[in-house]
């Protein structure tokens, strides 16, 4: 629902208390109006320069804060998984949250738990997420075709 559809349907509530159709409560009606008007006021100051200013002065805010550091891309989200050749078989992990580590050379370390499979050589809570793409993939396709490649290396 658009702001000006809802607005126009406060408005009919208004009106109809206005009335006084059963059912309505001219006091809270009232002050929904009023809250209307000043909300209609707001819609009315924007305008598009007004709203490309507001969006680019938060944009400008994320850059500034991505070139300074304090800005981090996860490689995937809490509940995803993460497939991993193990052995033969491709073992399946979900990720439950991150973590950072080190002091001198700081990373990023995804948390997770085995769901299918075996650990193999990786361990039981975490990897790094620089692994991700590596040694462990978001996809079973490539986790199988690491471990294809693998197999044919041996």
């Amino acid at each position: 629902m658009t702001v000006t559809a809802m607005l126009d349907k406060l408005r009919d509530l208004f009106l109809k208390a206005m009335y006084k159709e059963p059912g309505y409560d001219v006091a809270l009606v009232t002050a929904w109006n009023e809250a209307v008007e000043r909300v209609q006021d707001v819609v009315d100051g924007l305008t598009d320069k007004s709203i490309a200013m507001a969006l680019g002065d938060e944009l400008k805010r994320y850059k500034d804060a991505e070139e300074a550091g304090f800005l981090v891309r996860l490689p995937c989200k809490v509940g995803d998984t993460l497939y991993a050749p193990t052995r033969n078989i491709i073992s399946e992990f979900r990720v439950s949250q991150f973590d950072f580590g080190g002091y001198d050379a700081p990373y990023l370390w995804v948390e997770w738990y085995l769901t299918k499979g075996i650990t193999g050589n990786f361990r039981m809570d975490g990897i790094r997420a620089s692994e991700i793409g590596k040694t462990v993939f978001l996809s079973r396709e490539e986790a199988e075709a690491a471990l294809k490649g693998e197999t044919e290396d041996v």
